[in-house]
């Protein structure tokens, strides 16, 4: 039969820059091969025996714990990295819909390279090239799952069988409830806590927390009115999108999407690489250096990162300093973003806060600030690592004892997590990054002031808004991008923000169906107040049950729109302090973080530094567990200093 398609010898002629009749030889020794959906072309933990060209479909590509780490289409070719290493397979790849793929053995491909030794480094440029565009994507993968949503949306978490057993007992519970609940005015503790319960064991057990916040709204809108469940939801959610402050915070975390994007595009990123080498030479100048620029790149915690980690990550390795110290370093990034008011993570807070706070959130995200203590001791930790004075534990002095020896600057197993060098990598000028967001942080201070008649505010609305304009005018008039190009990247931003947008509309339908069924009388009613005891211990209580439930979770985002809510109820029917409490939340959210084994997010600091997963945890939780006990003391004592 006659071959064709995608994968012919032209194809492989420019692919191996070869000339046309090798490349007809090589084409003759393919075999074509067909999947149908999900069917598996090669499996994590095999032998290398072929590589294959993708003819027709698409593929996912999934890792050992079978999630989805990447997604391949026509023309793409996989699986020879392993043989040109040796090594068994590190990826699976599963076809999605039908894929046409043509083999090729690998004793062919070696005995190919063996006449054409040149082709091997053309191939690792095609790679590498592949991956070059790493702030775009990096981002766009943080941006897009947020620890709330994967690529996947579960593909390979389990069989049809599971599925079918989970939804029986959702099912279940929903017809319970809509049998078996009392009317909406009559509702008790134990009834209420339900929905709470439930979102806690379904995203456990399914990894999937998006699709548990929309079935827990349901369940509590549903228990809010009568049991009419579809329609209770939809009008809840409606009544939210209706309302003027969630469609400004909307348009808010949309501007904000679009700014990370935009500075991305012109290479304000990248020119902090440049600037970095010609000004700083030594180790610890290179360490605060990358926290300096982690503070000033405050907007996104994953746009920081990658940015501090990527610029001077040249001038650590000539100081030799082992990659566990950035990659700790790059760690406290959300703590940084979690203590300044105009990040995407600080906005998401204060917006989720407004919620429960008749919409003055921000103002009770400010005075929570000073109480949020992870954070406060995590950037302190930060600076006491750039000076080379904290404590080292296990796992810091094994990189630094490997490095003393004459040993890599990364822990075993770390290349394939590098992301490589650029050969189209974009280099602007730093203040293509400092001109718009220093306009947007004095614009938002100075308007906030005046919004409140003198006293300190923000008004990230109108910061963000000048602060586009300002990037317009400087990016285009100086042909950085056309017009069509800059629109190209608003829409890309405010696209990266729909997940976080979604979850603000649940947080709000959660909390109104909540207050529909009076839940701070009932908490009053039912929570004895111990002489005070109870309002003492509750900040930390708060910090460890949440600190708790987003380390089991991964996904701190989803566990603010259940703890805030509850902070804010307890904390009015115990008589605490409201910023205490909600700041131990706060806090509870970057240490779960931090302490959770499995976070998708900590891909950022991974690829960035250049350092495994499994090292970078022994790092990293190490540490936070620190902070996190240092804060449950520091809340205790605040707790009986606050007292009522």
């Amino acid at each position: 039969m006659e071959k064709s398609g995608t994968i012919t010898p032209e194809y492989l002629a420019e692919y191996f820059h070869i000339g046309i009749e090798d490349a007809e030889e090589v084409f003759g020794r393919l075999t074509r091969m067909e999947f149908s959906n999900a069917e598996k072309v090669i499996r994590f933990g095999d032998d290398a025996d072929a590589l294959y060209f993708i003819d027709d479909g698409k593929a996912y590509v999934l890792n050992k714990d079978n999630e989805t780490i990447n997604e391949m289409q026509e023309g793409q070719c996989f699986g020879e990295y392993a043989i040109l290493s040796g090594e068994k397979r590190l990826s699976t790849v599963a076809a999605h819909g039908k894929l046409v793929v043509y083999r090729m053995e690998a004793s062919d491909f070696m005995t190919f390279i063996g006449q054409h030794p040149d082709v091997v480094g053309g191939m690792f440029r095609q790679v590498y090239g592949q991956l070059s565009q790493k702030h775009t994507k990096l981002l766009a993968l943080a941006k897009r799952r947020r620890g709330v949503i994967s690529l996947d949306s579960g593909r390979g978490r389990g069989s049809l069988l599971k599925t079918i057993i989970t939804y029986a007992v959702v099912v279940a519970l929903f017809l319970v409830v809509s049998f078996v609940a009392p009317s909406p005015d009559k509702v008790t503790l134990p009834w209420l806590l339900i929905p709470m319960a439930f979102l806690v064991c379904f995203v456990l057990i399914t990894k999937r927390t998006l699709e548990g916040l929309i079935l827990t709204v349901m369940l509590t809108a549903g228990m809010a009115h009568g049991g009419d469940f579809i329609t209770a939801f939809i009008d809840t959610v409606v009544e939210g999108l209706g309302n003027p402050s969630m469609a400004e915070t909307v348009i808010v975390m949309g501007m904000m999407g679009a700014v990370t994007s935009l500075l991305s595009a012109v290479g304000g990123i990248s020119s902090f690489r440049r600037l970095a080498e010609r000004r700083i030479k030594g180790g610890k100048a290179s360490l605060f250096a990358m926290l300096l620029l982690m503070i000033v790149i405050f907007i996104d915690e994953s746009l920081n990162v990658i940015t501090a980690a990527f610029c001077l990550q040249r001038i650590q390795d000539r100081n030799r300093i082992p990659r566990e110290v950035p990659a700790l370093l790059g760690s406290f990034s959300i703590a940084i973003c979690s203590m300044i008011p105009l990040s995407v993570w600080s906005f998401y807070l204060s917006s989720t806060m407004s919620v429960e706070s008749g919409g003055n959130g921000e103002q009770l995200f400010l005075s929570a600030l000073p109480f949020n203590f992870v954070s406060i001791l995590g950037i302190l930790a930060a600076v006491l690592l750039c000076a080379g004075i904290l404590p080292r534990t296990k796992a810091m002095k094994k990189g630094r004892k490997r490095v003393d020896e004459g040993g890599k600057l990364w822990p075993e197993g770390s290349e394939k997590y590098f992301l490589g060098e650029a050969d189209n990598e974009i280099y602007g000028n730093p203040l293509d990054l400092i001109i718009p967001l220093g306009v947007i942080a004095a614009v938002s201070v100075g308007f906030g002031i005046v919004r409140n008649g003198g006293s300190f505010g923000m008004y990230a609305s109108a910061g963000l808004a000048v602060g586009l304009i300002v990037m317009f005018f400087l990016y285009v008039f100086r042909r950085l991008l056309t017009p069509a190009e800059f629109v190209e990247h608003l829409v890309d931003g405010l696209e990266s923000v729909i997940v976080p947008a979604l979850l603000l509309v649940l947080c709000d339908g959660f909390a109104v169906s909540l207050n529909t069924m009076h839940f701070s009388d009932i908490l009053t009613e039912n929570i004895p107040v111990l002489s005070g005891h109870t309002a003492i211990i509750l900040p930390a209580v708060l910090f460890i049950v949440f600190t708790a439930m987003t380390t089991m979770m991964g996904d701190p985002w989803a566990m603010y729109s259940v703890a805030i809510p509850m902070a804010v109820h307890f904390s009015t029917a115990l008589s605490a302090s409201l910023p205490l409490c909600v700041g131990a939340v706060c806090a509870a959210g970057v240490a779960g973080f931090n302490l959770c084994p499995y976070v998708e997010d900590e891909n950022a600091v991974v690829s960035a530094v250049g350092i495994n997963p499994g090292d970078y945890r022994k790092v990293r939780i190490s540490y936070w567990t620190v902070i996190s006990v240092l804060s449950v003391a520091l809340y205790l004592s605040f707790g009986l200093a606050l007292r009522p």
